[in-house]
């Protein structure tokens, strides 16, 4: 059974993820307002959506050290788009018989292949432009957000208005 593996990098400059299908590493720079969490989700999807071009009947194992990402998606009740999108592509692979292994591995600790996934999305982050042009949910990115949401109406209630 072939090893997937995903690795989130964030970075003052740019937010990164990369996964590993059969050895073959896929980076992609996400927007800088996303969270590592939505990073996260994003790769996941990203990558399941990857698995529904194998034939049905396939067995994937993916290795994942965001526990926070597998936690979620053991509620089908969460409202978070980018979740919702998860369930359903594991819907469609589910009905084609393919049989999917979720593993958490805690991150950093010397494996050869996190290792390489790791450097891909450091890398990714310094790409000058975003490859990953999904939309990102608000919830995605409220915490980036420099002032709370009263700071922020009170700052542009205080800016001129043209005439």
């Amino acid at each position: 059974m072939p090893h997937r593996r995903f690795e989130i990098q964030k970075r003052k400059k740019g937010t990164a993820n990369s996964y590993s299908i059969d050895g073959v590493i896929v980076v992609h720079r996400v927007r800088s307002i996303a969270s590592i969490f939505t990073a996260e989700v994003m790769a996941v999807l990203t990558y399941l959506s990857q698995l529904t071009q194998f034939p049905p009947n396939s067995k994937h194992l993916l290795l994942t050290d965001s526990l926070s990402a597998l936690h979620l998606l053991t509620d089908p009740y969460k409202s978070n788009p980018l979740i919702q999108r998860i369930l359903l592509t594991l819907s469609t692979l589910y009905s084609i018989n393919s049989n999917i292994t979720f593993i958490w591995v805690p991150s950093h600790i010397g494996f050869s292949k996190h290792d390489k996934a790791d450097s891909a999305a450091k890398q990714a982050t310094t790409f000058p432009t975003i490859t990953d042009e999904s939309l990102i949910p608000v919830s995605g990115y409220k915490n980036h957000l420099p002032y709370t949401h009263s700071e922020t109406v009170e700052y542009i209630l205080e800016q001129p208005t043209s005439q």
